[in-house]
């Protein structure tokens, strides 16, 4: 019986030999030294700060003694702290970012889960405030932001000190 010669190996192309020997040649990475964390600008460190002292306000505005508040849009009483700063408008718009008439303390699911719950939202804020406010709080979140961070975190540490 004709048997025929088992297949060749097949030898490996110049370009798949230059790619493994590039491989084998790859230092392995350095774990002792730790990655740097971005540094934030002043501008960030502001927005952040602003951010964080407004929430604050916000969610303990209409609070009982006992530190209990209710979301904006479903009544659920919890705790302040367990509330978030919910916005009308979104916090994208810095013209109406820190704009007490367009935030409210919503629950978590409330903010999130439902993205705001805007049309309940909506039809509260136009009967707590008017229409006509929230439509010129509509038209304010479409203008430039020309304020100045530390006039603003100026302005909420004295509503701060005063509420």
């Amino acid at each position: 019986m004709f048997r025929p010669d088992p297949k060749p190996e097949k030898k490996p192309k110049v370009t798949q030999f230059k790619a493994i020997q590039r491989r084998k040649s790859k230092k392995p990475m350095d774990i002792s030294t730790p990655k740097k964390k971005p540094v934030k600008t002043v501008n960030k460190r502001l927005i952040d700060e602003c951010d964080k002292l407004f929430s604050i306000i916000v969610r303990q505005s209409g609070m009982n003694d006992m530190g209990i508040n209710k979301c904006y849009t479903c009544g659920y009483p919890d705790y302040w702290s367990n509330l978030e700063c919910g916005h009308f408008l979104s916090r994208r718009h810095f013209t109406t970012r820190w704009d007490f008439n367009n935030a409210r303390p919503q629950c978590t699911n409330c903010n999130v889960g439902l993205s705001g719950n805007i049309e309940i939202y909506e039809k509260k804020l136009k009967t707590e405030i008017g229409g006509q406010v929230v439509d010129e709080l509509k038209n304010k979140a479409r203008k430039r932001f020309t304020y100045d961070l530390r006039d603003i975190l100026l302005n909420l540490k004295q509503i701060a000190k005063c509420g």
